[in-house]
C-alpha cells in the first residue's frame, strides 16, 4: 500500500471516529488549522466534527466523501456530500464538510453561504469557529481583507484561534 493511500486511509479512520463518537453539543476536542493553502486543498479530507451522530448511511458517505477528497476528486465529494445533507440536513458537521469541499473547488460564494448554514446549526463554538475561518479564507481569496479580518476576529471571539 502506498504512502499516500496510508495516509487517506488514517485520515479517513479519524474523520470516521470524529463523526460518530462526539458527544452532543461536544467536539472531537482537537482544534482544526485554517484552511489550507489553494496548492494543497486536494491533500485532506474535508473536517469532521460538530457534536452530531451521524446515521450510518450518512457516515458511509461522509466516507466516501474524505476517501473522494483525498484523491483530489473534489467534483465527486460535492456530489456525495449534497446526498449526505439530504439524508441529515440538520447536521451541522455535514454541512461545514461540504462548505470546504466547495472551498476547495474555488466556489467561496457557495462555501460562505454552507458554512453559515452550519453555524445556524449548532452550538458547537469549536465548529462555529471553523466556519468563521473558512469564511475569512473566502473573504480574502475574493479580496476582501475587511471581511476577512471580520469573520477572522469572529473565530478567535469563538475560541478558535488563529
Amino acid at each position: 500500500m502506498s504512502a499516500r493511500a496510508l495516509l487517506a486511509a488514517a485520515l479517513l479512520a479519524v474523520l470516521l471516529a470524529a463523526c460518530s463518537t462526539a458527544p452532543p453539543g461536544g467536539g472531537t476536542g482537537e482544534s482544526v488549522p485554517a484552511p489550507p493553502p489553494k496548492e494543497q486543498r486536494r491533500a485532506q479530507p474535508p473536517p469532521a466534527g460538530g457534536g452530531q451522530t451521524l446515521p450510518p448511511a450518512v457516515r458511509g458517505l461522509v466516507a466516501k466523501a474524505a476517501s473522494a477528497s483525498a484523491a483530489g476528486d473534489n467534483d465527486r465529494a460535492a456530489d456525495v456530500l449534497e446526498r449526505a445533507v439530504r439524508l441529515a440536513p440538520d447536521n451541522a458537521a455535514v454541512w461545514q464538510n461540504l462548505a470546504v469541499v466547495r472551498y476547495r473547488q474555488d466556489r467561496c460564494d457557495q462555501a460562505i453561504q454552507l458554512a453559515r448554514r452550519s453555524s445556524e446549526l449548532t452550538d458547537d463554538r469549536r465548529l462555529m469557529a471553523r466556519n468563521w475561518r473558512l469564511i475569512a479564507a473566502c473573504r480574502r481569496m475574493n479580496g476582501d481583507t475587511e471581511g476577512a479580518s471580520e469573520a477572522a476576529s469572529r473565530a478567535r471571539e469563538l475560541g478558535g484561534g488563529q
